[in-house]
């Protein structure tokens, strides 16, 4: 059984987290976006309320980060501009 730790400086834990976990046996990466204390839950019981739950392979992330187009078209107007 894995231990989270969801520790905070601020009083405020109902903030939203991007949390990142690897399994290095299967070769994934999860990722789980949400309130601190949904996230948690979907990681303990697989409960909770979360806007974001994706597993995929190793790697997903960063592959799949620059192929999106409205940030490539973004980054090609600014520089243009320059």
């Amino acid at each position: 059984m894995y231990k989270y730790d969801f520790s905070s400086n601020k009083a405020d834990l109902e903030e939203v987290v991007f949390l990142l976990t690897l399994n290095r046996q299967k070769l994934t990466e999860r990722i789980i976006i949400g309130k601190t204390s949904e996230v948690r839950l979907r990681l303990e019981r697989n409960m909770g309320v979360v806007l974001y739950d994706s597993t995929s392979q190793i790697g997903q992330l960063l592959i799949n980060f620059d192929s999106d187009p409205h940030q490539r078209l973004e980054r090609q107007r600014n520089i243009s501009r320059r």
